[in-house]
């Protein structure tokens, strides 16, 4: 049976560590010498997802979020990393390194788009590795026939199967379409520079609304958890084909942390 160094290894040959942003806390963030034979996958380390692990005999969980990101000034036994520890239970957290990667959260959602959408990618938003193919953060591309923001909002929302989305009509039928998961609002000029009809994002405050209106840019903004959910599906048939001696589960307990009625 593997161990967490095993897998973390077999994690960072795939999706470099060292491709991470700077500000970025992703890697093996908690550690343990187990054998590991169930691992959990999902995209937080919460403490339902932590007690999830428990209560399945898991010794590894892996996140895309890590699950300790802002320094620690103090210790508590509901911190998750702290319950993690005392049970024995490992943690990898592949968060930046992940998304820039060939099985990325923005990969998988390019897929999504184009089983659902008719989506064709065309390129990286932001090139940040051009070895040995260009990979990075958000992806473009073009619809197979232009949509108005409504029709593209309905689709969206199939398409990620959720009861609401916030959006912006830029006044004109969408054809070219870019998008980055998790928040990506500091993109959003870049769209409107390179002419772009639509941009999808998470985590937009106000004002990005505001900015988008301004310049005729239809905007869609599913949350955080709706469009990087899906790539830990990905994350979780790597580990499966990796290591086919070990059983890999994604999580059950695992929600939308925030609701809208």
């Amino acid at each position: 049976m593997p161990k967490v160094r095993d897998i973390y290894s077999t994690i960072n040959a795939a999706f470099p560590f060292y491709e991470a942003e700077n500000w970025d806390n992703s890697g093996l963030l908690v550690e343990n010498d187990k054998e590991i034979s169930k691992i959990l996958v999902a995209l937080d380390a919460s403490s339902e997802v932590v007690l999830e692990a428990i209560e399945k005999g898991a010794h590894l969980i892996i996140t895309h979020h890590p699950v300790i990101f802002s320094p620690l000034k103090a210790l508590s036994l509901d911190n998750p990393s702290v319950m993690a520890l005392r049970n024995d239970i490992g943690i990898i957290s592949a968060h930046t390194n992940y998304d820039v990667g060939y099985l990325s959260a923005d990969g998988t959602f390019s897929e999504l788009l184009s089983d659902c959408l008719q989506f064709r990618e065309e390129g990286v938003l932001d090139v940040t590795h051009g070895e040995p193919q260009p990979h990075g953060f958000g992806r473009y591309g073009r619809l197979s026939k232009p949509l108005s923001a409504k029709e593209f909002a309905e689709s969206l929302k199939d398409a990620l199967d959720c009861d609401s989305l916030r959006y912006t009509d830029g006044g004109k039928l969408i054809r070219k379409i870019a998008f980055c998961c998790g928040g990506g609002s500091s993109y959003i000029s870049k769209a409107i520079y390179e002419g772009f009809d639509a941009f999808i994002t998470s985590d937009v405050k106000h004002s990005t609304f505001i900015e988008a209106n301004n310049h005729g840019l239809s905007l869609f903004v599913p949350t955080h958890y709706q469009m990087e959910k899906p790539a830990m599906k990905n994350m979780a048939e790597f580990i499966k084909n990796h290591f086919a001696d070990c059983e890999v589960f994604e999580s059950e307990k695992e929600s939308e942390p925030s609701f809208v009625i």
